[in-house]
């Protein structure tokens, strides 16, 4: 498999070659380039595999992307119900991403093409290697969130010695 796609990359990279930099296609290229800092050809074929997933899914891809999203914090939900253990921070914090995030789920929002592979993308990344940037970028959200539903912060209570 990574031999076809490896093929398949170097095909897309000769045809992606700069050929003319005053091209519209080219200009385009060069600033998706630069404001996702992917090579050309991992853009391409991430395209295409987003095409060929929503041809292939059809109607299916939204069950998919939920299946998807939720295969690594049920994994680990279970593994915590099995060992008795406290859940660890990322799992709380994921499943409450995701239960914001499918909040969005019931709005127009899924009309538009590419959100469940936005979606998709957003929580594979995070099971990968994301939780750290996921704390730093959630606090604001959690701090507005726990401020709307009125949960207000434990504070640790004061124990005064008497003598």
């Amino acid at each position: 498999m990574a031999a076809i796609l490896a093929t398949v990359e170097a095909k897309i990279n000769d045809y992606l070659q700069p050929k003319n930099k005053e091209d519209k296609m080219e200009k385009t290229i060069n600033k998706i380039e630069t404001i996702s800092g992917f090579p050309r050809e991992r853009i391409v074929s991430a395209g295409l595999l987003m095409l060929s997933s929503y041809v292939f899914l059809g109607t299916y891809f939204p069950f998919f992307s939920h299946c998807i999203c939720v295969y690594w914090p049920i994994k680990e939900s279970f593994k915590v119900l099995r060992q008795q253990a406290k859940p660890s921070d990322n799992l709380l914090l994921y499943w409450i991403l995701y239960a914001m995030v499918s909040l969005f789920d019931f709005s127009s929002l899924p009309n538009i093409p590419i959100y469940y592979f936005a979606k998709t993308g957003l929580f594979v990344s995070i099971t990968s290697n994301g939780m750290e940037k996921l704390k730093e970028w959630s606090e604001p959200a959690l701090k507005f969130t726990e401020s709307w539903v009125f949960v207000a912060a434990q504070q640790p209570e004061v124990v005064e010695e008497q003598h």
